[in-house]
């Protein structure tokens, strides 16, 4: 299928893992272990904060959402995985679209959940007298949904420009899923602009949240360092120890 136009393009085909030699039952099998494992996990923790009402703290409400995130930004890819194993290998064009554009949705947002985990861990450990009045259970669910809105903006110029792209070489995606990249690599169009925008949009992701989860620690281990018991110390890096 090249030397394809887009109008003619109706779906992609995912190399994923190619010359497995047989071992694809093997791979599905342990793939279908892990997904599991990830599910039963993170539905555990979930379980367990909503039940007992002494972890319904930031904290812990923080560690319950980024659960429930982590069961969706894992259900994006690992389901096609197994089914490509299978022999399918196929995706139509709006579903590619579909899973690069919930793929960074929901890593974006995970990028910054853990950044107002960070901040969290900073106010208790560096303002504890603060603490309590700052951070609110509903200055918890304020922050988790301002990084939800984050994530959820964060990848649509990419987006939006990449449906203004013309596949007319392959259709064949060599990758384990959809992504930026791997789909550029099949478009006949000038990509020139995609890929300064996708470079520019991820590094100020990156670098703001780095900068701020750096930011954080640094004052946590420095604040941490001058109390004087090395049981006052444990104490106060152990309730980093849920994130």
């Amino acid at each position: 299928m090249t030397s394809l136009n887009q109008s003619l393009v109706t779906q992609f085909i995912i190399i994923g893992f190619p010359d497995l030699g047989g071992t694809e039952g093997l791979l599905f099998t342990l793939l279908t272990l892990v997904y599991v494992f990830t599910l039963s996990g993170n539905v555990l923790v979930i379980t367990l904060i909503c039940t007992h009402h002494h972890l319904h703290v930031p904290l812990y409400i923080f560690v319950a959402i980024l659960s429930f995130l982590e069961i969706w930004y894992t259900g994006v890819t690992i389901p096609k995985m197994l089914v490509n194993l299978l022999n399918e290998k196929t995706i139509s064009y709006a579903g590619c679209f579909l899973q690069i554009y919930f793929l960074h949705c929901f890593g974006i947002t995970e990028t910054y959940l853990l950044t107002a985990m960070a901040y969290d861990r900073y106010m208790a450990i560096c303002n504890p007298l603060r603490y309590p009045s700052v951070m609110t259970n509903s200055c918890c669910f304020q922050l988790a949904a301002g990084c939800w809105v984050i994530g959820l903006f964060g990848p649509l110029t990419q987006i939006l420009l990449l449906s203004h792209l013309s596949f007319c070489r392959s259709n064949k995606i060599e990758h384990i899923f959809c992504d930026f990249t791997p789909m550029m690599k099949l478009s006949c169009s000038d990509t020139s602009l995609n890929v300064m925008v996708d470079f520019a949009i991820n590094l100020l992701i990156i670098f703001v949240s780095f900068v701020c989860i750096i930011m954080s620690y640094m004052k946590i281990i420095s604040t941490v360092l001058k109390i004087k018991t090395s049981e006052g110390r444990k104490k106060a890096f152990s309730t980093c120890g849920a994130h």
